[in-house]
């Protein structure tokens, strides 16, 4: 072979390697793509929720009621128009039952002083601790949950802290976190979560809340806790009253020298429910979205919150003769009560706006069960 010959043996040898390659490639991707389309068309079906932990007890929420005589449409009103997608199982996490531990005492007596509540406090049962002034503060403690409850007089509040002193939304953040993180509180649980803020303005008759900073002397900052739906979706844990979260810290910023010491005008308010430790989970199934709908127009949803927009947050729920109510968004979620459950549940949670016979209009939350009726103990048909 002559070495021309050889060269144009070469070339030609390259050029097939070349369109070999490009072709085994192409038909590759083809393959992955096709293969794709494909299981997104005919998804592979998943094999059954366990249950393991078999029927698990109905969710009790605080429902609020209409005032007599209302008969509410109920209507869908999302941006798209449609109720949004969701999977049809969720986990059901099964919890350790709280206990008070051997320092439980100390370390509620070490809080105490550290928010200036510096005498002994009263037991009001083995786990219950509470202490009481006739001044501008009181502080709960239980022991065993962890709930506490500490609260400073919205008139002490309005003496010694002026409008317009209000801190922006992202110090108050910080100032809360340092609280928590200071006090042991600042767990992955509160590292890994939602935080949001509002502007409160604490007046001698009591908490308002207010558009901006200026019309402000407090900031509540929301700590909104997450657990996984599935390996690779998270949702809020939501409690009793949905637009506050179960960890609450009022950020004050006391102008005066002097009163930046008193703790109480700093963070003078702060709401704090424990973790639910998780110890194992479960796959149970749940209902669609679109049975969880019909149970909603046919008035069975459970109503948490219903606020008009000239009512004060902060004030006592009214009844009120409600004529529609506009859902705006759909999710899910998780419902952790104020007193230990022996599970943590996924819920749907239906938010929107509601129009009154009087044209008042305002936000409403509603819950409902998320889990298969057969799964449930004492649980109400889906009417």
């Amino acid at each position: 072979m002559t070495l021309t010959e050889l060269s144009i043996a070469t070339k030609k040898f390259a050029f097939w390697f070349v369109v070999a390659i490009l072709s085994f490639y192409t038909l590759k991707f083809v393959f992955i793509k096709a293969k794709a389309l494909y299981l997104t068309l005919n998804p592979p079906k998943l094999p059954p929720a366990e249950a393991s932990f078999g029927s698990v007890p109905s969710l009790k929420f605080n429902t609020l009621n209409f005032s007599e005589g209302s008969f509410p449409e109920y209507v869908l009103d999302t941006k798209t128009g449609t109720l949004p997608a969701f999977p049809d199982r969720a986990f059901v996490y099964r919890l350790a039952i709280p206990y008070p531990r051997i320092t439980a005492e100390k370390e509620a007596k070490e809080f105490g002083k550290s928010v200036n509540f510096w005498w002994s406090p009263a037991k009001k049962s083995l786990i219950e601790f509470t202490w009481e002034s006739e001044e501008n503060k009181n502080l709960y403690f239980n022991i065993a949950t962890k709930n506490i409850v500490l609260e400073t007089t919205s008139e002490y509040l309005s003496e010694n802290l002026l409008v317009g002193s209000g801190l922006f939304s992202i110090d108050a953040q910080n100032k809360a976190q340092d609280f928590l993180r200071n006090r042991g509180f600042l767990g992955e649980d509160l590292l890994n979560t939602d935080i949001k803020t509002a502007y409160v303005r604490a007046g001698r008759a009591g908490l308002y809340e207010t558009i901006n900073y200026l019309q402000a002397n407090l900031v509540r900052v929301d700590f909104y806790r997450k657990a996984k739906i599935n390996e690779d979706t998270e949702a809020l844990v939501y409690g009793e009253n949905p637009a506050t979260a179960l960890v609450s810290v009022f950020v004050g910023n006391p102008s005066d020298y002097e009163k930046r010491n008193d703790i109480l005008l700093t963070y003078p308010i702060f709401y704090y429910n424990n973790p639910a430790i998780l110890l194992e989970k479960s796959t149970y199934p749940i209902i669609p979205i679109e049975k969880a709908w019909d149970f909603v127009k046919n008035g069975g949803g459970a109503v948490v919150y219903l606020k008009g927009n000239t009512n004060n947050f902060y004030d006592g729920y009214k009844l009120l003769k409600v004529a529609k109510m506009e859902m705006r968004d759909v999710g899910l979620a998780y419902y952790q009560p104020k007193d230990p459950a022996p599970f943590l549940q996924p819920i749907y949670v239906f938010e929107g706006v509601f129009t009154t016979t009087e044209k008042e209009s305002g936000t409403f939350y509603i819950y409902v069960q998320a889990l298969d009726s057969q799964n449930i103990m004492d649980y109400p048909d889906l009417r």
